[in-house]
């Protein structure tokens, strides 16, 4: 079954993060369904802000889960970006933060503020094998922290990647 996976970015610095985010394919071939707003950006200046928002949660609300791109940009959010995070931050939406560096769970220096405190969220490193196995798993582990009423950052045990790997690697 397709996966709709909503991905948040900034488009000016994240945009072939992006492009090689949608490469990606499940072990079967499969490729997943990606949205995203780059393309809402262009009406910033031209409607009035509640109307992108509204645009915004609705391909949020649309997917299966989100992902965020956790880059130098993400922890100075500006207006747009701001938006998606928190929406997805005051949601129950299965939410990954997505490192692009190789740090396996939250990446402190890079976070936003918004995202360290106070969401449900799990933290995986750019790496296709942790967003498959990301895919497949965290709506249901979501739902679960969510109906135990959990909140926090979430980060894989080390023994999913020496599964994943065959080797056991120190963050």
């Amino acid at each position: 079954m397709d996966k709709k996976i909503f991905v948040a970015f900034d488009g000016a610095e994240d945009l072939e993060v992006f492009n090689k985010l949608s490469q990606f394919k499940d072990s079967e071939g499969n490729n997943y369904i990606f949205y995203n707003c780059y393309d809402l950006k262009k009406k910033i200046d031209k409607e009035p802000d509640d109307n992108i928002k509204e645009e915004i949660y609705k391909l949020i609300d649309e997917s299966d889960l989100a992902v965020i791109i956790i880059s130098k940009k993400t922890k100075s959010m500006r207006k747009f970006i701001s938006w998606q995070v928190m929406y997805l931050r005051n949601s129950d939406h299965p939410t990954i933060c997505l490192n692009l560096t190789p740090i396996r769970s939250v990446d402190f220096s890079l976070i936003p503020a918004k995202l360290k405190r106070g969401n449900l969220s799990l933290h995986i490193p750019m790496e296709e094998k942790v967003f498959e196995l990301a895919v497949k798993n965290w709506p249901d582990m979501n739902k679960k922290f969510v109906q135990k009423k959990k909140k926090g950052n979430f980060r894989f045990p080390l023994t999913i990647y020496e599964n994943l790997y065959g080797v056991s690697e120190e963050e």
